[in-house]
């Protein structure tokens, strides 16, 4: 069942050991209710997205323990 983050809504998660190797921008389109991988690579592209408080490309891996903070517009 996929999250319920909406528009004007944070986020904060934790990567597990189900996800590690998956791009960023996969993982946080999973995450949001009407999300795909290009509107969450335009959130992480305009900064919107942080792992562990710093910003990284869309196409990052993610790795276990990762802390993945955001906010939909």
């Amino acid at each position: 069942m996929k999250p319920n983050i909406d528009s004007g809504e944070a986020f904060k998660f934790i990567i597990t050991s189900e996800d590690p190797g998956d791009r960023l921008d996969s993982v946080v389109a999973s995450h949001l209710k009407h999300g795909s991988r290009t509107f969450a690579a335009s959130l992480i592209k305009e900064g919107a997205v942080s792992v562990g408080g710093k910003t990284k490309k869309p196409g990052y891996r993610v790795k276990p323990g990762d802390e993945i903070y955001g906010v939909v517009p």
